[in-house]
């Protein structure tokens, strides 16, 4: 069940950038504004796939979280690298890359942090 959990975690995301590439190409250039209208389509299609995922993942208790300002917690947080930051407590999560996913209380993929 964690695999599988873990891998449409996967899909959920990347249909996230996707969301995102298409807003930010289709929001400026004029040659592109004739496209838009399709891109248009595509993307209120691509999220309404994403709010099914998001309806899945609730009755399932998968979530998103982002520790940053945490305490660095090895079973919850990948470290990437160390970061020196005197603002923040020694130990604690300064950034994070990539967020974590849970499902109920076991860790799909932990954050990738630094």
């Amino acid at each position: 069940m964690l695999k599988f959990g873990a891998e449409i975690v996967k899909v959920f995301q990347q249909i996230d950038q996707d969301i995102t590439d298409v807003e930010t190409r289709v929001s400026g250039d004029a040659e592109i504004q004739e496209l838009k209208s399709g891109f248009s389509t595509l993307l209120t299609g691509v999220k309404n796939q994403q709010q099914s995922f998001d309806k899945v993942f609730r009755n399932f208790g998968i979530c998103e979280y982002n520790p940053v300002d945490e305490k660095f917690d090895p079973n919850l947080h990948e470290a990437i690298s160390m970061v020196n930051d005197e603002s923040k407590e020694p130990g604690t999560v300064c950034y994070v890359m990539k967020t974590g996913w849970k499902i109920q209380d076991r860790v799909l993929r932990a954050a990738k942090v630094f």
